[in-house]
């Protein structure tokens, strides 16, 4: 299960704000379900990596691995802990990088920033969002860490990839798309749709390519 940073990193982030625009009682049945045990955490202050001479904490690898476990549990995934222990590693090593190589292009997001997107979505989403954090052991401070990792990703990743689709390609993608189902709308309905989802993937995948390529230069060291 060695995956990288893009896959899950957003997990969380992206469920809780599906969460809170959703159906709340069926959100609420969901969450119930859904627990990190704390023996599958670290100390906050301990020091999981040492990435290019920067130490990564317990805070932001426990932050990780929930959104890795959450995505199991969403995706009803039987994963071993190893595996998710693993993958939060990658992720958290590569989340570091990203940190790195945006600090070096002037990207810098701040708390007022956050503060105002945090606000935003309590106003959208009343206690719910409160409810959510809380189901899913993640304090408002961590949270908010998080809004500021997102915003610089975005930032970074619009400055370093540049990527465009073929009509050759998302039809290809189309056909693809039939052998799995055969309900899929005509073509020229969702085709609009389709290059929003290929571009996103191109977009990813250019994207992780990058941080893998800086990453093999990268001084790291596991400490866990």
């Amino acid at each position: 299960m060695k995956k990288g940073l893009i896959v899950f990193l957003s997990a969380i982030l992206v469920f809780i704000l599906a969460a809170c625009g959703g159906d709340k009682k069926e959100n609420a049945e969901e969450t119930t379900q859904f627990e990190v045990p704390e023996e599958e955490r670290v100390g906050e202050d301990e020091v999981v990596a040492v990435v290019n001479g920067e130490e990564v904490k317990g805070a932001v690898y426990n932050l990780v691995y929930t959104q890795l476990a959450l995505h199991a549990h969403q995706m009803q995934k039987e994963t071993e802990n190893d595996e998710l222990k693993e993958a939060a590693l990658t992720s958290v090593i590569d989340r570091q990088i990203v940190l790195q190589e945006a600090k070096k292009e002037d990207i810098e997001v701040t708390d007022k920033e956050a503060e105002e997107h945090l606000k935003k979505l309590k106003d959208e989403s009343g206690d719910e969002l409160e409810t959510l954090l809380q189901q899913y052991q993640i304090s408002e401070s961590e949270f908010k860490d998080q809004l500021i990792f997102e915003l610089t990703l975005n930032d970074y990743m619009v400055k370093t990839v540049d990527v465009d689709v073929t009509e050759d390609e998302i039809k290809e993608y189309y056909e693809k798309a039939k052998e799995g189902t055969e309900d899929i709308p005509p073509y020229e309905e969702i085709k609009l749709q389709l290059e929003k989802q290929l571009l996103n993937d191109k977009t990813l995948e250019t994207f992780q390519s990058h941080i893998d390529s800086i990453k093999e230069k990268s001084d790291i060291e596991t400490k866990i």
